[in-house]
């Protein structure tokens, strides 16, 4: 038996139902099936159903993708450079009809164990910036706290259609770093 070709058939089907998935999305079809992904991606809904089982995880693992290629983990030497850019480029791609539909989707989508970790590492891995941060030194605060103290505003936000002010993310890392106590 040889082993798996790296880049070959099976990166090439997992970008196709990727784009799909996003395609679909941001067309504004937030009902996508199984069926309808593996049509649009010209792949069997058996390959989608072998690799990732269900709806839900399609679309939480296409949207991680879809985030991650446009927001790279920064690394500015800081946890506070970090974290501001790392919100920018969040705030950047919820206000694309992209971005806004698939938070809509993920929104929608069935809960399962450890689904606020999931989506946290798939916003662009903070928590590979919150390691860094206390690699060197700094005390960062823990991924639940950015989860809730600055995407949860931000999101919600988007998804109720409400403007997000300039600066807004910049403001919230800043009352987050506020509140981390530091180490005397």
């Amino acid at each position: 038996m040889s082993a798996p070709r790296p880049g070959g058939r099976s990166a090439r089907v997992v970008a196709s139902v990727h784009r799909a998935v996003v395609d679909l999305i941001s067309r504004g079809d937030l009902d996508i099936t199984i069926s309808h992904v593996a049509h649009e991606a010209g792949v069997n809904p058996t390959s989608i159903y072998r690799r990732w089982g269900t709806r839900d995880q399609l679309v939480l693992d296409a949207t991680a993708a879809h985030l991650r290629r446009n927001s790279p983990t920064p690394d500015t030497g800081s946890l506070r450079g970090d974290l501001v850019d790392w919100v920018v480029e969040i705030e950047h791609n919820l206000v694309t009809p992209e971005g806004r539909a698939l938070l809509r989707t993920l929104a929608t989508a069935e809960d399962h164990p450890g689904h606020a970790r999931d989506v946290l590492h798939h916003f662009g891995d903070v928590t590979t910036v919150l390691d860094r941060a206390q690699q060197r030194g700094e005390v960062p605060p823990t991924p639940e706290q950015v989860l809730d103290r600055v995407l949860a505003p931000l999101t919600l936000r988007t998804l109720l259609g409400l403007a997000v002010p300039d600066g807004y993310g910049r403001h919230l890392v800043e009352e987050l770093l506020a509140s981390v106590p530091q180490q005397c």
